[in-house]
């Protein structure tokens, strides 16, 4: 049971690697699967959780803010 749990968390970090890379490629809709499939296999890993909500952020806010825009114009 122990190696089952030990696979269990490696392959969750090797999904948290691959959210990673998919996040530097901003492919939010891909990292966040892989953020999820990482935490259902470790629930938790509180990094995986802030990992996943980061692009969920990013996702949502990721068009230019006029106001930030005019300031720095």
């Amino acid at each position: 049971m122990v190696k089952g749990v030990q696979s269990g968390t490696v392959q969750a970090e090797q999904l948290k690697q691959d959210g990673n890379l998919y996040f530097k490629k901003n492919r939010l809709g891909a990292a966040i699967d892989a953020y999820t499939e990482a935490i259902t296999l470790s629930p938790n890993v509180s990094v995986y959780w802030t990992n996943r909500a980061v692009c969920y952020r990013k996702r949502k806010y990721c068009k230019p803010n006029p106001f930030l825009l005019s300031i720095y114009s």
